[in-house]
């Protein structure tokens, strides 16, 4: 079976039964290209060798083994890979393409500290950040496939279920709270001039 690389309309019957999991770090890129492009403002804060640090941390080059446990594990996965905008973009187009709703835990995001800091000098909302190579994907088994990518060093977590409604939730403090998903209105990187 081919492996998708967009999303197709999800039967409602079939949509409780599929998890959603994400591959790589949230905003890693753009992290990476904030201290390369204004590496002298972080600095005033951070250490030069934290802001040379945050330059390596996203590297283009190479594959991982996506594609062969993907098609190992689950070949009827459907794949987003992210881009500008981050996960909160990704997961805004996975609802319209599949007419589905989810419910997505921001704590299972994975999201490196660096992206964190960064966010925070500059307030911008890191599940909005550019995040290349990220994946989104909707599978049946969720579990099976973050493992297999953690055991080769591919960071993957499952963030959440998709579900037979429209409700496009995130839940965040512990699951305490809980808020809509607004509709994308652009990556966070052009706040700061990017």
């Amino acid at each position: 079976m081919e492996v998708h690389t967009s999303f197709v309309k999800i039967p409602k019957a079939e949509r409780d039964s599929v998890y959603l999991l994400m591959t790589g770090f949230c905003g890693l890129s753009g992290t990476a290209l904030i201290a390369k492009k204004k590496g002298d403002e972080l600095m005033t804060y951070y250490s030069s060798a934290y802001v040379e640090d945050m330059k390596k941390l996203y590297i283009s080059e190479g594959e991982d083994e996506f594609d062969s446990l993907l098609r190992e594990i689950a070949p009827d996965a459907q794949v987003l890979t992210m881009g500008e905008g981050g996960i909160e973009t990704a997961l805004w187009t996975v609802a319209e393409e599949t007419h589905a709703g989810f419910t997505v835990d921001y704590q299972a995001i994975p999201i490196r500290q660096e992206t964190v800091e960064v966010c925070e000098f500059y307030h911008l909302n890191p599940y909005r950040l550019e995040s290349k190579r990220c994946r989104l994907i909707a599978l049946k088994n969720g579990g099976s496939l973050a493992a297999a990518l953690t055991a080769v060093g591919t960071p993957a977590a499952v963030i959440g279920k998709l579900n037979a409604t429209n409700d496009r939730i995130l839940l965040y403090d512990n699951g305490e709270k809980s808020r809509c998903l607004d509709r994308p209105s652009g990556d966070e990187l052009r706040k700061i001039g990017l």
